[in-house]
């Protein structure tokens, strides 16, 4: 019940860009519609399984609908033309925070038309006084799009076939705007959620696009994202790898081939598990258990352990999981 609640709210909220699909960084408001409008990738693949396995517990068909969003928004805006999955999108657009993404009553009504922006304005959420910045509004749908529907005396899938022409306009729009800068850094343990995520998804949802799309940002990071020594990287822009790979970066690249054997059916990913496993007993692993966060080196005065969750899952929590599963794969 709470997880459900969370999940449909945040879906429903302005955290999620209503037209564009992908989720922004945290909301401001406890009623999630105004959001700090940057947008991270490990987010975006950490919510992207959630969804989709929220539809495999409990067959609800909108968080199947913001699974394939959230997938469409990585697709369209944060991968690199190598496979793999840049960082994330600012907040800003010349000094404005969300001045990509919020919307004027009159920039509405010239995008759609009068007729049309009184229908979707009850929909989307900006039917009353506008709330960003006194003139203008962030999208989200105040209700359920059941209870919108039965409003209407209509199906949900009706009136989504009404709802998505009108958005599409909005979303074209809107991509004439200036656009944010994307950081196109490629990081390995973000790309871990990511490869994760459209794995889970691709398997829960009858989508093997979605696999191989997870297997092409793995086939990168494991061949690309390597030093001299064949240690996996932390980092890597512009043509060049940088940094050893911290523990959160291979535990959650781990995963991610974890999720992506068992959506795909290739043992080969298991393999790639099992080496980055054994590479991260070599390189982070403490005498007294657990892993330290970062290999020794000369210049590093202590060696930290991290047990906490933040924005992302704690690293050590992972690396239990993974034993676990790695285990059980392998006996």
């Amino acid at each position: 019940m709470m997880l459900a609640a969370t999940l449909d709210g945040m879906a429903r909220g302005g955290l999620r860009d209503q037209l564009g699909g992908g989720f922004h960084r945290y909301a401001t408001d406890r009623e999630w519609r105004l959001p700090h409008f940057e947008k991270m990738l490990y987010d975006n693949g950490l919510l992207l399984e959630s969804y989709a396995r929220e539809h495999a517990r409990t067959g609800a068909p909108e968080a199947r609908r913001v699974a394939l969003a959230t997938a469409e928004f990585l697709a369209r805006e944060l991968t690199s033309p190598e496979g793999a999955f840049w960082s994330a999108i600012d907040a800003e657009t010349a000094g404005r925070e969300g001045a990509y993404y919020v919307w004027t009553r009159r920039e509405i009504e010239s995008a759609l038309g009068a007729e049309d922006a009184a229908f979707l304005a009850p929909l989307l959420g900006f039917a009353g006084e506008p709330f960003f910045e006194h003139d203008a509004y962030v999208l989200h749908l105040p209700r359920p799009l059941e209870v919108a529907a039965r409003e209407r005396r209509t199906r949900r899938e009706a009136l989504l076939a009404e709802m998505e022409p009108l958005a599409a306009k909005l979303l074209e729009a809107r991509e004439r705007r200036q656009r944010p800068a994307t950081d196109d850094k490629v990081l390995a343990d973000w790309n871990g959620t990511a490869i994760a995520g459209l794995a889970v998804a691709g398997h829960r949802l009858g989508r093997p696009d979605l696999i191989e799309r997870a297997a092409r940002a793995a086939d990168f990071l494991l061949a690309t994202l390597r030093s001299a020594d064949g240690t996996l990287l932390h980092s890597w822009r512009a043509g060049q790898g940088r940094t050893g790979a911290f523990l959160a970066d291979y535990v959650l690249v781990v995963r991610g081939l974890l999720r992506l054997g068992e959506a795909s059916g290739e043992r080969r990913w298991l393999a790639e598990a099992v080496r980055l496993q054994e590479e991260q007993e070599a390189r982070v692993a403490s005498p007294r258990g657990g892993y330290f966060n970062a290999a020794g080196g000369a210049d590093l005065l202590a060696r930290g352990k991290e047990v906490f969750d933040g924005a992302m899952p704690g690293a050590n929590g992972v690396a239990a999981h993974n034993l676990l599963d790695l285990a059980a794969a392998t006996g």
